[in-house]
């Protein structure tokens, strides 16, 4: 058996992270299991534009462009901004993300 694309590991780990947020109360209906696995390529390529931020874990910075990310990305990282039980894990998310299409 061949091992996921990069695509497919990124989409099933984006599943992951929205089932996580859901399970904490994130009001966004971010459906990451219906995109193509190449949108979500593209979503962490666009992270990957702000590795400074999220090694960092600056939200601020990751926020400076509001018209850069995805909005339904930047309306969750504005609900996770204001839980701070959640960052943790979240810029681990981020991190994962954007290593992983630095990394390809």
């Amino acid at each position: 058996m061949n091992p996921p694309s990069v695509g497919e590991f990124l989409k099933e780990k984006a599943g992951n992270m929205q089932r996580w947020l859901k399970a904490n109360g994130n009001p966004i209906d971010t459906d990451f299991s219906s995109l193509p696995a190449i949108s979500v390529v593209q979503m962490a390529q666009e992270l990957h534009k702000y590795e400074s931020a999220i090694t960092a874990r600056d939200f601020n910075a990751l926020l400076a462009d509001p018209d850069a990310l995805p909005a339904e990305l930047a309306m969750t990282v504005g609900f996770v901004r204001g839980r701070t039980d959640l960052h943790d894990k979240f810029w681990r998310y981020l991190e994962l993300f954007s290593d992983t299409v630095k990394e390809s």
